[in-house]
């Protein structure tokens, strides 16, 4: 008998905010590094593992970077200090460099370059990816590249080049 996985396929980046914000509410330290929440009441922004007092969903903006936090305006939480993580596992170390590899514009890296470049195969990376994050690399990308047409459009640029962007 064959046993069929269905992987939930992401559509829209709310459903990546959706994961984020999960781990943000429950505290989750295993994706630290992976991504920083800021809130825009506080102009603080913090790891998803920080001890501060939970905020409320509607005043969260996620960012890749603290690097992006605090040139969005934010300023580093002085209890968690987003600003001075430093990643001891490896195999996070791989996910969150897929993360920024997959976050780059125009980035034509396949998962099986990715992972030879980091010393793992495609199968094993995209599993630890899809554990870590919560979502599937190619749904991971997807997600960004809509998220940068949504940006490259409010900025008043053609359809067309937000297509071919």
């Amino acid at each position: 008998m064959r046993v069929r996985y269905f992987v939930r396929r992401l559509r829209h980046m709310s459903e990546l905010e959706e994961t984020r914000w999960r781990a943000v509410e429950e505290r989750d330290t295993s994706l630290e590094g992976c991504f920083v929440y800021a809130v825009t009441s506080t102009k603080i922004y913090c790891r998803p593992g920080c001890s501060a007092r939970r905020p409320l969903r509607k005043n969260v903006k996620y960012f890749a970077t603290s690097l992006e936090a605090s040139v969005a305006g934010y300023r580093a939480c002085q209890r968690c200090r987003p600003d001075q993580v430093e990643v001891s596992d490896p195999s996070l170390k791989a996910v969150i460099a897929t993360c920024r590899e997959l976050e780059q514009r125009g980035s034509a890296n396949s998962a099986l370059s990715i992972g030879a470049r980091l010393g793992y195969s495609e199968r094993h990376l995209r599993r630890l990816f899809l554990e870590t994050i919560g979502v599937t690399m190619s749904s991971y990308e997807r997600a960004q590249k809509s998220q940068r047409a949504r940006e490259n459009l409010r900025k008043g640029m053609p359809v067309t080049s937000t297509v071919f962007v």
